[in-house]
């Protein structure tokens, strides 16, 4: 609830209304929308994603704590499409933002759904483009 609340203030002054309603709304079928409206500002929003990167990837690692499998892979498909966006501007991720999603990402890698198990190994190759794989290993080894 802490890390909600930091994180709304955080997001606030930094999105649009009617993302941030979407974003933070008790309803799962909102944060999808909000999955949607996101991915369709990659294309043409590049650097403000940037600049916003951190809320953006704590806002994703919230969704990886969705117990529905459906809402889980369509965020593990903007996360893929993030990064895949962030490979194309040769944007490298810092140590920081490794460590807001990276930890769930390992321990996704250990789920007992299959889908999730293997979303979270496609998200690591994807994610080999803009951290280095050498850095990775810490994560594990935690």
């Amino acid at each position: 609830p802490e890390f909600v609340e930091a994180l709304k203030e955080q997001a606030q002054p930094n999105v649009s209304k009617a993302l941030f309603e979407k974003m933070f709304s008790a309803d799962f079928r909102q944060h999808a929308k909000a999955l949607d409206d996101l991915a369709s500002l990659l294309p043409d929003y590049r650097l403000e994603t940037i600049a916003n990167l951190d809320i953006i990837l704590k806002w994703v690692t919230l969704r990886l704590f969705d117990s529905n499998m459906t809402q889980l892979r369509k965020t593990f498909a903007y996360l893929e499409s993030l990064l895949n966006n962030l490979a194309e501007t040769q944007f490298r991720l810092s140590d920081y933002e490794a460590n807001v999603f990276v930890p769930l990402l390992v321990e996704k890698c250990g789920s007992f759904a299959e889908p999730v198990r293997t979303s979270a190994r496609n998200t690591f190759k994807t994610l080999c483009n803009i951290y280095p794989a050498s850095k990775m290993f810490k994560f594990f080894a935690e």
